[in-house]
């Protein structure tokens, strides 16, 4: 595809485990939990009617177990689903490597994904920013020319959005629209707007806690504006009135921090996020700059289709990155920027 510049690689997903593979042990937790209470609750209501007068001593066992068993069941659930993770993830890594045709990929896209996935629980950018750049030389070393990899399932995607014959301008990609982004921006909104709406009607006195909420609540609206407002940007380019996610151009895409990522020394891989006929995607760019992670839902969106045509084009302008930065270098400042641009 493309004189190797495109590599088809599956890729293991994000989550080893479908979603309810991954969630059934915090699930049978979370429906035990309410039986394991109600089960105390008899428990210690029977033992203070036989015993009026409780000592210490069978008093503060009775309340450690009550207080300590939701969150020892709970942990249990969490502690399964990880294991369960853990096991299938490892399989599934091991299988991939000893695939022949994945022999000049296993090795520096494994230790990048796997060391990554050790940052989520707190790292260093510098850290970061050196598997990178070490994962995207490993994997251009045999082919110079080598961009991208993406997972079978999504090939038939790519060839239909080929990049065209021609200049193609620099664009803004944002959030292309998935129902798990949905309702993972919503469903906090509607919690906290209902506690917060709740105090508002009843007339409460609002404490520290209703403070909270109303700060929680502010916080969610926020980002509920800004990740609709960037969808919907996508769609209508009257809306686009915020910087995106990333600015792709042709053979390159930078952010907002000004790094910068090119075809000459940089790789775009596509990664499913669980193991399903239908999942999800997102794009991770790989540099001497370090990663990003750019959502790209189900591949069909403007967002990641304008990113892809860019990323992949024939004919590489990187030239043009200097100039786009110079005529919106100040509207980008001010975090706002005219819809129609001159590049």
């Amino acid at each position: 595809m493309h004189e190797n510049r495109i590599e088809i690689v599956d890729i293991p997903p994000v989550s080893a485990l479908g979603w309810w593979r991954a969630v059934w042990p915090l699930f049978i937790s979370f429906m035990l939990l309410p039986v394991g209470v109600v089960w105390m609750t008899t428990s210690l209501a029977s033992a203070a009617a036989q015993n009026p007068r409780p000592t210490s001593g069978s008093v503060v066992p009775s309340i450690l177990l009550m207080i300590g068993g939701p969150f020892l069941t709970v942990g249990f659930g969490l502690f399964w689903m990880w294991r369960n993770q853990r096991i299938a993830r490892r399989n599934q890594w091991t299988a991939f490597s000893e695939r022949p045709e994945n022999a000049a990929f296993a090795e520096p896209i494994e230790k990048f994904f796997l060391l990554r996935a050790r940052w989520s629980l707190g790292s260093f950018g510098r850290e970061q920013t050196a598997s990178a750049a070490a994962a995207a030389t490993a994997l251009r070393a045999g082919c110079a020319s080598r961009i991208a990899l993406a997972p079978l399932s999504i090939a038939p995607l790519l060839e239909l959005h080929a990049a065209p014959v021609g200049l193609l301008e620099p664009e803004e990609i944002g959030h292309s629209f998935s129902k798990q982004q949905a309702l993972m921006v919503l469903l906090p909104l509607l919690w906290t707007g209902n506690s917060a709406a709740g105090y508002v009607l009843r007339n409460d006195p609002i404490g520290i806690v209703g403070i909270l909420i109303v700060i929680s609540f502010c916080i969610c609206a926020l980002f509920a504006i800004a990740w609709f407002t960037s969808v919907l940007g996508e769609r209508f380019i009257s809306l686009k009135t915020t910087r995106g996610i990333v600015r792709a151009g042709p053979g390159w895409v930078d952010d907002r921090q000004g790094r910068r990522w090119t075809v000459e020394d940089s790789v775009l891989i596509i990664r499913a996020l669980t193991p399903a006929k239908n999942s999800n995607y997102h794009a991770i760019l790989l540099g001497p700059q370090g990663f990003i992670t750019i959502p790209i839902a189900r591949g069909r969106g403007p967002a990641f289709v304008n990113l892809w045509q860019r990323w992949t084009t024939p004919e590489p302008r990187l030239e043009l990155a200097g100039e786009a930065a110079r005529v919106e270098g100040g509207s980008i400042r001010r975090g706002w920027r005219t819809t129609r641009r001159t590049y």
